[in-house]
């Protein structure tokens, strides 16, 4: 375990059906932030783990998703990224302080939305369990992708609605659009890319790539909010990268389904798919047999 950790099994609490806290690696001016909450669906299972980053303002956890998860032998873990859920800001309707024109803000939610997520998965790691998956869904799945590139033990990774550019995503986006609305002239987007470059997901392809990772990516085909382009984009980095430095087994290939693109990284080739709910994916994702 890494040095950064070694204060996490002191006041992490035990994972018991329902939900756990703990205190966030980074303290801010709004006290209801500073502690992590995690809504916790047991399975019986003690070696399969999920944990789920939910998407931007998202107002509920999807306890369809957990519940199926959770009958499949995978305990899920939804965690509360910063200024969501119980970490709401008092009055406010959005999570407008995770994600807004104040670039250090932004900067600050996604430096402790990381590490959140990360003490998470080593507690997770030290106490037996073998096969971790993450799953981020559109803003989660950028921290979702993160945590999935530093932590090798991590065995696969779902992104749904992701894309490579973080300032891309904000700049095209609908969700977003008040955003570049609100930086005005002064603010051009090579200057948000170079701000918020940490979080392109696009410079940790070759952590994304490496063999030992099953990673899925989902993009809609008329997404409004992150725009298939830069998704696609994003498909074509992990694709190059993997031909240059992977043997030729692994493999990123599109399903289509509906109005989504699937791609899925995988280190054999898979077998066909079948044409079922939405779920069938994340089934395969997080390797539920």
């Amino acid at each position: 375990m890494r040095r950064r950790y070694r204060g996490w099994r002191r006041f992490a609490g035990p994972l018991q059906e329902g939900g756990t806290k703990f205190p966030s690696s980074i303290s801010t001016r709004i006290k209801e932030n500073n502690v992590v909450w995690a809504k916790v669906t047991e399975s019986g299972s003690f070696d399969k783990a999920l944990v789920v980053f939910q998407h931007w303002s998202a107002t509920a956890r999807n306890s369809l998703l957990a519940n199926y998860f959770s009958r499949q032998g995978v305990k899920v873990i939804e965690i509360a990224i910063p200024y969501h859920l119980e970490r709401s800001r008092p009055g406010s309707l959005l999570a407008d302080y995770m994600l807004s024109p104040n670039l250090g803000r932004t900067i600050q939610s996604m430096r402790q939305a990381v590490p959140d997520g990360r003490k998470l998965t080593v507690w997770l790691k030290s106490e037996g369990y073998e096969q971790l998956s993450v799953l981020g869904m559109s803003l989660g799945s950028w921290v979702a992708g993160i945590v999935a590139a530093h932590d090798t033990f991590v065995a696969k990774a779902s992104l749904f609605l992701t894309a490579g550019s973080f300032a891309e995503f904000v700049w095209t986006g609908r969700a977003t659009r008040q955003i570049p609305l609100s930086l005005g002239p002064a603010i051009e987007l090579i200057d948000l890319r170079r701000a918020w470059g940490p979080f392109n997901l696009e410079n940790y392809a070759d952590r994304l790539a490496r063999p030992d990772l099953d990673l899925q990516i989902v993009l809609a085909r008329r997404d409004k909010v992150v725009l298939p382009v830069l998704s696609q984009h994003l498909v074509k980095v992990l694709k190059d990268f993997r031909c240059k430095v992977r043997h030729s087994r692994t493999q990123l290939r599109p399903l289509f389904y509906g109005n989504a693109t699937l791609y899925l990284a995988r280190r054999v080739e898979l077998e066909a798919l079948p044409k079922t709910r939405t779920l069938t994916y994340f089934k395969i994702a997080c390797g539920v047999s």
